[in-house]
């Protein structure tokens, strides 16, 4: 029996949302472990591939998470030692304080 392309389509859809889902999940169990390691401190530095083993990330999907965050001025990511530090902006999302998609004004 063959598949139509709606339901191809449909199928793919379903399955990149589902990923993206994951990767969103990923992302704030790696920033919330980051915030209760710190205690909201930011000038507490961090490994950046312990926290992902810790949550039981691959290196690969720690190094994604990490420049996600790090793009989203959510941590600071010292390139050189893999570092990484939560920033007022991490703090503000864990707390609740503002949501993503909130800009910063520079």
């Amino acid at each position: 029996m063959k598949q139509s392309s709606a339901q191809g389509l449909a199928l793919r859809t379903n399955y990149e949302e589902e990923q993206t889902e994951g990767v969103q999940e990923k992302s704030n169990n790696y920033l919330h472990t980051l915030y209760i390691l710190s205690q909201g401190d930011q000038s507490k530095q961090f490994d950046m591939y312990e926290i992902g083993e810790a949550n039981g990330y691959r290196t690969v999907e720690t190094d994604s998470i990490v420049e996600t965050l790090s793009r989203s001025e959510l941590l600071y990511h010292d390139k050189l030692s893999h570092k990484v530090s939560i920033t007022p902006y991490g703090i503000m999302i864990t707390k609740g304080e503002i949501t993503v998609g909130y800009a910063p004004i520079h």
